[in-house]
């Protein structure tokens, strides 16, 4: 699957990118037969760092028919497209994620953070990753129904932000440390894969809809990427080499306007 010129323009800038109508419908179809069969067997939610367990349903896996929506879809290609063929090493398992409905409007919006990250134990290792790929199983057409949100640009924030103080201050969270944009909530189709770097601020809307968000994500390592850690903090193109092309070709546009981190 060839990206086009501004996909890769928005992946440096932007820091993530949203790819119409990657994953067909029967592969989508067997992964929701999937989720809603263990959804009946009343598995129990995991808890989240960032989510209340009553509105959030996580369960790694490495079922056939969540791991084909991307290996056996142009999105494994999509993916190794930022990084080159053969630079990505094969995940042993994907993250089902389901966002139920609220009862109320209480919820008082997103958390950001960067998967990994946050400890309350400061001695903790960070676990960096390469990328987050993510693909909707339901549509999204509107906001508040558990939205994907992203913080537009704070990948290179963050990377500045540690190259001038180092990662400890962020253990405990961003809110505070990082001034961050408004968040864009990702709507659109079943089938639309999301790519993020590593090290962007993102979090999940509140879902005010009345039905079930599905998703599903994968975390994936470029080859050398427990080699290149912490630089890969820093350098954050390191493992992209068709956007480090990109850097060098021209500057980034003007950062969005800012509001505290919260």
């Amino acid at each position: 699957m060839e990206l086009e010129p501004e996909q890769k323009r928005k992946m440096l800038e932007d820091g993530y990118v949203v790819v119409p109508g990657v994953v067909p419908r029967p592969l989508i179809e067997e992964a929701l037969r999937e989720i809603n069969h263990r959804l009946g067997l009343g598995r129990t939610q995991t808890m989240d760092a960032y989510a209340d367990s009553r509105d959030y349903w996580s369960d790694d896996t490495d079922a056939p028919a969540v791991m084909d929506l991307l290996q056996k879809s142009p999105l494994w290609e999509l993916a190794e497209s930022f990084v080159g063929t053969g630079k990505l090493q094969k995940p042993a398992s994907g993250q089902i994620a389901l966002r139920f409905p609220s009862v109320n409007n209480s919820h008082g919006g997103p958390a950001s953070h960067i998967d990994g990250f946050y400890s309350p134990n400061a001695n903790k290792t960070i676990s960096r990753f390469t990328m987050l790929v993510g693909v909707l199983l339901s549509d999204l057409p509107d906001k508040y129904m558990g939205n994907f949100t992203a913080y537009p640009g704070t990948h290179r924030r963050i990377a500045e932000f540690i190259k001038a103080k180092g990662t400890a201050p962020l253990r405990a969270g961003l809110a505070g440390k990082i001034d961050l944009p408004e968040g864009v909530q990702i709507t659109g189709k079943a089938g639309d894969a999301i790519i993020c770097h590593y090290q962007l601020a993102h979090d999940k809307e509140q879902n005010l809809s009345h039905l079930i968000r599905y998703a599903a994500y994968w975390r994936l390592w470029h080859v050398d990427a427990e080699r290149q850690q912490p630089q890969g903090l820093t350098d954050i193109w390191m493992e992209w080499p068709p956007i480090a092309a990109l850097q060098k070709a021209g500057p980034v546009k003007n950062a969005p306007k800012t509001r505290k981190g919260k």
